[in-house]
């Protein structure tokens, strides 16, 4: 690759001037067109401006004039798509056609269900990986499972879809991590008490709810309250004086899993 460049800049007496830099360089891309790696070349190559040179794939580098062009198909249907399922998640893999395997840019996982008012689930799988996790399955569920492959050209067609059915759910949801708690508003004649968690491990289906349960000392009483599985966090309108316990717990489809470890959160 030949490379130009001008600085402007004034020297002395005031005037302008204009200095030109350039230089051979040898430079590796990836097929999305983003320079790898660079070298400057000690001297100028020989250059054919008719190159043109195919792969086996299809994918062909050519010249026309003072300029380099790469040619890159919109990949073919994925082969050998294989989905198996491992708690909640499918572990999907398959196999690139039509073009080099390094060509793809993306793929798009979907799973769609048989008869059923689950949701579509897909994931998107950056660079050129040929695996993949499709995530939230519900029990005892038939998925259709496709892969989408797509290259600097456009995506391509969806593979031939294959059949899976997922197990009954059996794997409670773990005790969700790193609770904690903390006062809004404090100082007020009731104030409101903020609980914080990280999401636990769902087990072999989605967690659809998590419980919020505080205590307080001085026979304040004790609380619960539930939340949709896709919120980490729980608010209560509560005195303030006295210390509350704060503890949490999540569902799915095979019940209630563990509380979590507890967070005091003092008052007064």
């Amino acid at each position: 690759m030949y490379i130009q460049t001008r600085c402007g800049g004034s020297g002395r007496g005031g005037g302008y001037h204009t200095t030109t830099y350039s230089a051979w360089v040898a430079t590796t891309w990836d097929f999305a067109g983003n320079a790898t790696s660079w070298a400057k070349l000690a001297s100028a190559p020989a250059v054919d401006p008719a190159l043109s040179v195919p792969d086996g794939y299809g994918e062909t580098v050519y010249n026309t004039g003072t300029a380099a062009f790469l040619v890159v198909p919109v990949p073919a249907a994925p082969s050998g798509v294989i989905a198996v399922q491992s708690g909640d998640e499918l572990q999907v893999s398959w196999t690139p056609e039509g073009v080099s395997p390094n060509a793809i840019t993306s793929s798009i996982l979907t799973a769609t269900p048989d008869s059923s008012t689950a949701s579509i689930l897909t994931a998107t799988v950056p660079d050129s990986a040929t695996s993949g996790s499709i995530l939230a399955l519900e029990p005892q569920t038939t998925y259709q499972v496709t892969v989408v492959n797509t290259s600097a050209s456009g995506s391509g067609p969806a593979s031939t879809p294959i059949a899976v059915t997922t197990s009954a759910a059996s794997i409670a949801p773990s005790a969700p991590t790193g609770l904690i708690a903390h006062w809004q508003a404090a100082g007020a004649a009731t104030a409101t008490l903020v609980a914080k968690w990280k999401a636990a491990v769902p087990g072999d289906s989605p967690i659809d709810q998590y419980e919020v349960q505080i205590t307080g000392s001085d026979g304040a009483g004790t609380f619960s309250k539930t939340v949709p599985g896709t919120h980490v966090k729980a608010k209560f309108t509560v005195d303030w004086i006295p210390d509350w316990t704060v503890m949490a717990r999540a569902h799915n489809a095979t019940g209630w899993g563990p509380w979590s470890a507890t967070f005091r959160l003092g008052g007064l």
